[in-house]
């Protein structure tokens, strides 16, 4: 779908819950700081996101190399399921990020399997550098959101830049050898 600056994306309680990866990695596709792009549950609704990756290398929502996204009061449950590794991914791929906002949202039961569980994170702000340079993830902002019982670290940062986590409600996190918060 084509978002532009200042769009609201709202989503709607469906049968099942949602279950696929909803990959933007376009910096056409940015917001910006007057006008962000939001995604939120629609009105009176209160839709579940998952992925099943099986372990895989991916997000239920991976925001690559765009600005300006605000994912906000959604509710990523991976309860009785085998999830990615990610419930929310931002990614600096081939440039800095800057302006994206985590706020809101309940994480619960997320973490791939356990034999991956070392670089597990429910979400994850970082990079994977192409062969161009490091970039970084600037301005983030990670706030008010609740963690229940993922696997791996509830939150990783790697080659961030003013990068606010604060007021979050992390508890009955399964073990796991990656290192974050």
């Amino acid at each position: 779908a084509a978002t532009t600056a200042g769009d609201t994306i709202r989503i709607r309680d469906a049968a099942t819950p949602y279950d696929e990866q909803a990959k933007v990695t376009s910096s056409a596709k940015s917001g910006t700081a007057a006008n962000p792009i939001i995604v939120e549950p629609d009105t009176g609704h209160n839709p579940i996101i998952r992925y099943t990756g099986n372990g895989a290398y991916g997000a239920a929502i991976w925001l690559g190399d765009v600005d300006y996204w605000t994912i906000r009061n959604l509710t990523f449950d991976g309860t009785g399921i085998q999830t990615s590794r990610f419930a929310l991914t931002i990614q600096a791929d081939t440039r800095d990020v800057t302006g994206n906002s985590i706020i809101g949202n309940t994480f619960r039961n997320w973490g791939g399997t356990e034999s991956n569980t070392g670089n597990n994170a429910t979400v994850s702000i970082d990079n994977q550098p192409k062969q161009t340079g490091q970039f970084s993830a600037k301005n983030t902002i990670v706030k008010g959101n609740t963690f229940v019982g993922n696997r791996g670290a509830a939150i990783s940062l790697l080659r961030t830049r003013d990068t606010r986590v604060e007021n979050n409600d992390i508890s009955g996190q399964k073990c796991s050898s990656r290192i974050g918060i």
